[in-house]
């Protein structure tokens, strides 16, 4: 080859080295030890796509490994399987990264993506390319999901500032239950109805737990309470109005039924003497209330006005009844160990009436005075009955009685002291007239006949009629 010829060739060829280096030089930069601040040497490569491959079939595209390319929506990073096809994919578009892990039939299997590129990213898992599971972050806290085949959210785990939330959802997507923190007190779990509404609540007080039902009008129907003094149940009515009220306290129970005006209508407690029944009219007011007291049980029915009108009672092993009336006037009616009486009270309870019976004795007695005589007594003697009539201060005016011989009259005087007495003596009669401390006169039938004798001052005989023989 000439000279010349080898010259023009080798320009040729210089000329095409160069314009290689050139190309070259547009997609590969380099900098060289210490041309930089940075220690080392580097290389800089410019392209839109970088593809790697397997070493065995370097030119085979069905060979080819991963993918590195640079979009306008941003760069992308494909790592494939053994069939070429991408099995995971890096991205980032519009400030957003993602990174997808693919089935072999091109469908996600798992996704990782910020969903802001500031605070908050999400995990979703697939199955046959539908979400099943998400996890997620966004600036309120953290979020979990799992849906069924629809796509549609079968429940939900949230956490924020005030704990944690775990809802269930039926296949419309609404809240069937959810499990909450709601404070410092602790925690809440609710049941939904069709509506979406609470239809049963189970959450943590200050003072215990409570559960609650609710009927469709959102109305609270049955609820479990723990409250400070023990525990309680209530049931209501359409209305939460006509409610069973359950309580319980140190002392014991308490069951409290109101009416459909939610008055109460009865309750039954237990308290420190023993049990306790109330009843109510319908405007509440309190009308008959049975309950053990320390001495034993008591029965009280009351008026319109809440007075007693009627009472009851077992004390002490003696039965006790109190008739009232609005007035104030009371009639007692008392059995003891030692027999029974009856007593009738003005509305300033002073006595107007009493009969009784102990000690094998019967008495009865008008205007009894504690300290005194009652105005009439009829009462029982050893030898038979008596009947003795008193004035106001007590004092005796008059008294009929059965005597060994026979019936007694007797009159007092206003001190008390007896004046007159007629009586019986056997087969006959017997009339005395007293002055002072002695007798008068005397005037009696006997088998011999009447006679009438007269004393003296001194209660000496002064005389007879008619005149008496050797003192007969």
């Amino acid at each position: 080859m000439e000279p010349t010829a080898e010259v023009a060739q080798l320009k040729a060829e210089v000329a095409a080295l160069r314009e290689a280096v050139n190309a070259l030089k547009y997609f590969l930069h380099i900098e060289p030890v210490g041309t930089t601040e940075r220690a080392g040497a580097g290389l800089h490569i410019r392209c839109t796509s970088v593809s790697l491959v397997h070493p065995d079939a370097p030119f085979d595209p069905q060979r080819l490994q991963a993918l590195f390319s640079a979009g306008k929506e941003g760069p992308m990073l494909a790592l494939n399987g053994q069939d070429a096809s991408p099995r995971m994919v890096l991205s980032v578009a519009e400030g957003r990264a993602r990174c997808d892990l693919l089935t072999k039939e091109l469908r996600p299997a798992v996704r990782l993506q910020s969903e802001d590129a500031a605070t908050s990213g999400q995990i979703v898992v697939y199955d046959q390319g539908q979400a099943r599971a998400a996890l997620q972050a966004d600036a309120k806290g953290g979020l979990v999901t799992v849906r069924h085949g629809d796509g549609v959210a079968g429940a939900a785990l949230r956490t924020d500032a005030r704990g944690g939330e775990l809802r269930i959802l039926d296949g419309k997507g609404q809240v069937t239950a959810k499990v909450f923190n709601h404070g410092p007190d602790g925690a809440s779990f609710v049941v939904n109805n069709e509506a979406g509404r609470p239809a049963a609540v189970m959450s943590t007080v200050e003072a215990g737990g409570t559960f609650m039902t609710f009927n469709p009008k959102e109305k609270v129907s049955a609820a479990l309470l723990t409250l400070p003094a023990g525990g309680a149940l209530m049931l209501h009515g359409p209305e939460e109005k006509n409610t069973v009220s359950l309580h319980s306290n140190v002392q014991g129970g308490c069951l409290r039924v109101h009416d459909a005006a939610g008055k109460t209508a009865a309750e039954m407690s237990a308290g420190a003497q023993g049990g306790a029944l109330l009843v109510c009219d319908q405007e509440g007011r309190e009308r008959a209330d049975l309950r053990m007291m320390e001495g034993g049980p008591m029965l009280v029915l009351r008026n319109e006005a809440k007075q007693p009108a009627l009472t009851l009672a077992g004390i002490k092993g003696e039965g006790v009844m109190h008739l009232h009336n609005p007035a104030g006037a009371l009639t007692v009616l008392q059995v003891t160990s030692a027999g029974s009486a009856l007593s009738m009270l003005d509305a300033e309870k002073k006595v107007q009436f009493h009969a009784g019976h102990g000690d094998g004795k019967v008495g009865l007695h008008l205007l009894p005075h504690a300290d005194a005589n009652s105005a009439v007594a009829l009462i029982t003697t050893p030898f038979g009955g008596a009947v003795q009539v008193s004035a106001p201060d007590g004092g005796r005016r008059a008294g009929v009685c059965a005597a060994p011989d026979g019936g007694q009259l007797s009159v007092f005087n206003d001190l008390g002291i007896e004046r007159a007495l007629i009586g019986s003596m056997g087969d006959g009669g017997l009339l005395r007239l007293n002055w002072g401390g002695t007798m008068g006169v005397a005037a009696t039938a006997t088998d011999k006949g009447g006679l009438l004798v007269v004393n003296d001052a001194e209660g000496n005989a002064a005389g007879t009629f008619p005149p008496t023989v050797g003192g007969d």
